[in-house]
């Protein structure tokens, strides 16, 4: 196991598990009469982070469902065709797209000084997973 895809795997299962304890907190307080202000904020942002970065990871592993849909049914020689086509066009949108294109978002609301209403936080953290899994993938 590469050391890319241990990293993938110990990124989701933290975010999971963050998203899981902060969702439990968000109810109890909720249920107690007055809900953290933040547990909403804050599990939405984990919920984009876990979602790009799993996705990150199903692609690393194969594991994707639209990947191999369509080249499982074709013969040897153009299922490995079709593969070679499907990787190069990935990596260009990852490579074009969410690494450029969202590094470049990211950076704008860096510098935009736009915070999270109930953490107080910049709201470059939400973007700033699309480069991220950009560059995983």
């Amino acid at each position: 196991m590469t050391p890319l895809l241990r990293l993938l795997r110990f990124l989701c299962a933290s975010v999971l598990f963050v998203l899981v304890v902060v969702v439990l907190w968000g109810w109890i307080t909720r249920e107690l009469g007055a809900q953290a202000r933040w547990s909403e904020e804050l599990a939405r942002l984990l919920l984009v982070w876990l979602a790009l970065a799993g996705g990150s990871l199903a692609y690393t592993e194969n594991a994707h469902l639209g990947i191999d849909l369509l080249t499982s049914r074709w013969d040897a020689t153009t299922a490995r065709l079709g593969r070679i086509v499907i990787h190069a066009l990935t990596a260009a949108f990852a490579g074009i797209v969410m690494v450029y294109g969202g590094g470049e978002l990211t950076l704008e609301r860096w510098q935009s000084g736009q915070l999270l209403a109930a953490l107080q936080i910049p709201k470059a953290w939400n973007y700033a997973a699309v480069p991220v899994a950009g560059a995983a993938m």
